[in-house]
């Protein structure tokens, strides 16, 4: 289960404003290590995969249906995930 979840952190950083400690938690809590080396993994392996960048295609466009979102509704979508809150006024998550 290790590659659909390498995927998935790969698509999260390459098409949001997501931290890489966010996208850990947000994949069963592992921290932004993880995440990192799921960047580089999938990066590498894109460069010789054929298979695996058609498959990343098929995924890109099939997520091309859903509306891009700002930094700031990323922001305040990943707090409503993760259990905070965004404050008006600061615009920064509190718990």
């Amino acid at each position: 289960y290790v590659l659909p979840r390498h995927i998935c952190a790969y698509l999260i950083y390459k098409t949001t404003f997501i931290s890489l400690k966010d996208i850990g938690q947000m994949l069963g809590g592992r921290d932004h290590t993880t995440a990192l080396h799921a960047r580089e993994t999938i990066s590498t392996l894109l460069s010789y995969d054929e298979a695996l960048q058609h498959d990343l295609e098929l995924i890109k466009n099939m997520l091309a249906f859903f509306k891009p979102m700002t930094k700031v509704e990323h922001e305040r979508n990943l707090g409503v995930f993760l259990g905070y809150k965004l404050s008006s006024t600061s615009k920064r998550f509190k718990c």
